[in-house]
């Protein structure tokens, strides 16, 4: 559950967090400079304290080793004007632990006791503080009183602390004010600052509030510093302009699809208009009859096509576990092998020993099928057709090269994008509507492999297709020089295709775009 605070606006939580801030840090600093300014003044107090103790020690006579005050009546306790000006408490004991002299302006305060005397008379030094019976807060100090370096009594004296605590009182007081009126002035000065500073985003927030599904040409002003809000409206530029090609894909697919979809249809309603007008003929009906069959086949592989690429955009992973190249070799190539032969071409299949893949054998019997295809429809008559299975650093290697037209560099780049022909004509009356790479590469990625395709004009196209190992960390190798065709040594064996004899492949070249 979301706490409720979280639910308020941006500007009034930025606002919060800086006056909280503030008033932290005002009362931090606060306290720990009323804390130094009370310990000073304490400091200073005591010093204070001790030198009147000297000076009214100044003042005991010794008299046959007794301590008492010299004035004119030594029955007479009254106060010792000059010493005793500002002193709320003396107290003079001699070394028999008896009362010599005693004033106290303050009622009610405790009498000194035995172990405070006790630690006098041993030559210390102390300050105490007592509470009077009003609760006044009195400081003493009590030191001994030496003669000829002997001691023989203690004197102890004392000042209230209301006059010090009064005016730390009236510290804390001026402080208090102080950040309640920082508070005040926060509170305004954050909510000045937050709406400052947020006011970028509202024009960035606006501006994304315009843009929709039919605008996603437009972009964001950038700001006018390279800051984090540069980088955001970078950041979110980059982010609407990939939508905006992403959107543009979708309509070309959808367009595209639906074009693919509907020419096979019109082709099939328009046979069978034609031939339910026209009277019987079973020659003509059975030719009618086989052109919906083409059609319907055509029909039924751009829908399975359609699927598989549904399935590859829903990122739905496929089920993995160690499969035999060589009987995906063997499977694909006896599928085309009776198309090569219709064509008049030349297939061959060399096979190298390769340890197993983690791979789905469907799909990757399906990827090499539509390779295969892809060379057999763009290869002239007599031209060949190779497939090559051989070892590579960290997986094994998948080759189908022909010798067909080859196909220009410029295209090289977007063979792998859904519908791309490179040449629009020739691919739809060869049957090919442009899927089979991108389901191709799909599927090389879906194993954590990578498909590669090269080819030049007039000699051909080869299309690389690595794999993983079972045994090797699932992660895309590169294909470069090293992965070149001519390297193929493997023992070759022929295609089932009777009657063709057994050749080497030529230089894988690339693919040629459907």
């Amino acid at each position: 559950m979301i706490p409720s605070w979280r639910r308020w606006p941006a500007r009034t939580r930025l606002t919060l967090w800086y006056v909280l801030l503030l008033v932290v840090t005002l009362v931090v600093l606060g306290g720990l400079g009323l804390w130094a300014i009370g310990r000073t003044l304490r400091a200073d107090a005591d010093e204070v304290l001790r030198s009147d103790a000297v000076a009214v020690e100044a003042e005991v006579d010794v008299v046959k080793g007794q301590v008492r005050f010299d004035v004119d009546d030594s029955s007479d306790f009254r106060p010792l004007e000059a010493e005793l000006v500002g002193l709320d408490v003396v107290r003079l004991w001699d070394r028999g632990r008896r009362t010599v002299y005693r004033q106290e302006l303050v009622p009610g305060l405790p009498t000194a006791d035995v172990a405070t005397l006790e630690a006098v008379l041993a030559g210390q030094s102390e300050y105490r503080t007592e509470h009077a019976g009003d609760g006044t807060s009195v400081r003493l100090y009590a030191e001994p009183v030496r003669d000829r370096g002997k001691i023989i009594g203690v004197i102890q004296v004392g000042r209230s602390e209301a006059q010090l605590e009064a005016f730390l009182a009236r510290l804390r007081l001026l402080g208090a004010g102080g950040v309640l009126a920082a508070l005040a002035l926060g509170w305004a000065g954050g909510h000045v600052l937050a709406a400052w500073a947020l006011t970028p985003v509202d024009r960035i927030t606006r501006a994304a509030e315009r843009i929709g599904a039919h605008l996603l040409s437009e972009r964001l002003a950038p700001p006018p510093t390279d800051d984090e809000l540069g980088r955001l409206v970078a950041a979110f530029n980059g982010m609407i302009g990939r939508l905006d090609q992403a959107f543009q894909r979708e309509r070309r697919f959808t367009a595209d699809a639906s074009h693919e979809l509907r020419t096979p249809l019109a082709s099939i309603r328009t046979q069978t208009e034609v031939a339910l007008d026209r009277p019987r003929d079973p020659e003509r009906d059975a030719r009618v009859l086989a052109s919906i069959r083409d059609e319907s086949e055509r029909l039924g592989r751009l829908v399975d096509d359609l699927l598989a690429l549904a399935r590859a955009d829903a990122g739905q992973p496929l089920e993995l576990r160690p499969v035999d190249l060589e009987e995906i070799v063997a499977d694909a190539s006896a599928r085309i092998a009776p198309r090569a032969r219709e064509r008049g071409l030349r297939l061959t299949v060399n096979v190298a020993e390769t340890g197993p893949v983690r791979g789905d054998a469907t799909w990757l019997t399906q990827a090499l099928v539509n390779l295969l295809d892809n060379a057999v429809r763009h290869t002239p008559p007599g031209g060949q057709v190779a497939l090559s299975l051989t070892a590579a650093p960290g997986g094994a290697l998948l080759e189908v090269a022909d010798t067909g037209e080859g196909i220009a560099a410029e295209h090289l780049p977007h063979l792998f994008q859904r519908f791309y022909r490179v040449d629009q004509a020739r691919a739809r009356a060869g049957g090919g509507v442009g899927l089979g790479l991108a389901i191709c590469d799909w599927v090389a990625s879906a194993h954590g492999g990578r498909l590669s395709v090269d080819s030049q004009l007039g000699q051909g196209t080869a299309v690389r297709l690595w794999l993983p190992s079972a045994r090797a960390p699932r992660a895309a190798a590169p294909l470069g020089d090293s992965f070149a065709g001519d390297g193929l040594t493997s023992e070759a064996r022929e295609a089932p295709a009777p009657g063709r004899s057994v050749a080497a492949p030529p230089r894988p070249l690339a693919n040629d775009g459907e």
